[in-house]
């Protein structure tokens, strides 16, 4: 797992956070134990698309390239959201006043998200209108400095990012995200691909993500994640 603000905490050889605590509830009720080692989100990708160490991959989007190399199993649904200065909350309400604007866009790398936020990106790229950064506290610095000025995010990247005057807040233009987790279809058994798309599945439905986001998040962050 990369650290992710409160989705996954590393300190002093520790993992902690949403996604280490839900599968450690998952695999006490299927009696199965997750090594989890902290790696850069870029390797992570290449590992589950090329290598042989990683088995899942977590969080993550839904995307083609992966799908060939791993079973999706979705979790929840989470809405974009726009992350701004507070001087300009409020002034872009869709995606079309977006397009039309002369704002530039902070991209994190390794963040596909859904084909509507790829789409925006591939269209303000063509006008020279994105930087791409390597993490979120990238992305906050350049909009406090003025370099840039909106991100769109997922709702734990934005409250990560949402400090000294910068705000967010849902933005309904793209549809909700398919929030979940890959398991490699090239080292994980057929009966393990079942039992953890099984299990994992179960504990959406039964509320464990959102019981596992409270413990780390406040309601209004837990609150926009939908089943």
């Amino acid at each position: 797992m990369a650290p992710s603000a409160r989705l996954v905490m590393v300190e002093d050889g520790q993992v902690d956070g949403v996604w280490p605590e839900l599968l450690r509830q998952v695999g006490e009720a299927v009696g199965c134990r997750f090594e989890v080692t902290a790696m850069p989100r870029a390797r992570i990708e290449m590992e589950l698309l090329n290598g042989r160490q990683v088995d899942l991959m977590i969080s993550a989007t839904r995307t083609e390239e992966r799908d060939r190399r791993g079973l999706f199993v979705p979790l929840i649904h989470q809405p974009m959201v726009l992350l701004t200065r507070s001087a300009d909350v409020g002034r872009m309400l869709s995606l079309d006043l977006l397009r039309k604007s002369a704002w530039r866009m902070a991209v994190p790398r390794g963040f596909p998200f859904s084909a509507d936020y790829r789409a925006l990106v591939g269209d303000l790229e063509t006008e020279q209108r994105v930087d791409t950064v390597n993490d979120i506290d990238a992305v906050g610095r350049m909009l406090r400095a003025g370099r840039v000025d909106f991100a769109l995010l997922s709702p734990p990247q934005a409250h990560a990012a949402a400090v000294s005057g910068l705000v967010f807040r849902r933005f309904d233009g793209p549809p909700l995200m398919e929030v979940g987790l890959y398991l490699s279809r090239q080292n994980l058994a057929p009966a393990d691909l079942t039992l953890l798309r099984d299990a994992l599945t179960r504990a959406a439905r039964e509320g464990q993500v959102r019981r596992a986001f409270l413990r780390f998040y406040p309601p209004e962050v837990a609150d926009l994640n939908q089943p």
